[in-house]
């Protein structure tokens, strides 16, 4: 066994569904909930946010020290954001692939799967 997880609350589907991914990508295994496709080359800190149901939503999500998300203004039933790196250097920042320069996106090779 690699790896134990306890939590003092009972998680939802939306929780559940983004534990797995996370997982899933750091040990490289396929699942069935797979909402993230970069886990082969951005499988580092994969965290994220998303909504499984109305009462069902997980709104808030940091990967390490690296990109905080919360909480979102708009995520239907189903969605979720999922974002991980692939473990090289945070030493300098672009704006280079993003849709506004509000951003700024890291030359490390952060991923963001919508």
């Amino acid at each position: 066994m690699s790896e134990i997880i306890l939590y003092n609350t009972v998680l939802n589907t939306a929780q559940r569904n983004i534990v797995e991914n996370c997982l899933s990508s750091k040990y490289g295994v396929s699942i069935p909930t797979g909402k993230y496709l970069f886990e082969s080359t951005h499988k580092f800190e994969v965290a994220g946010i998303g909504r499984a149901g109305v009462s069902d939503i997980h709104s808030s999500a940091y990967s390490g020290a690296t990109l905080g998300v919360a909480p979102p203004s708009k995520l239907d039933n189903g969605e979720y954001l999922l974002f991980g790196h692939d473990n090289t250097s945070l030493t300098a920042w672009s704006t280079t692939e993003i849709p506004s320069a509000k951003f700024k996106n890291p030359t490390c090779g952060q991923r963001v799967e919508i």
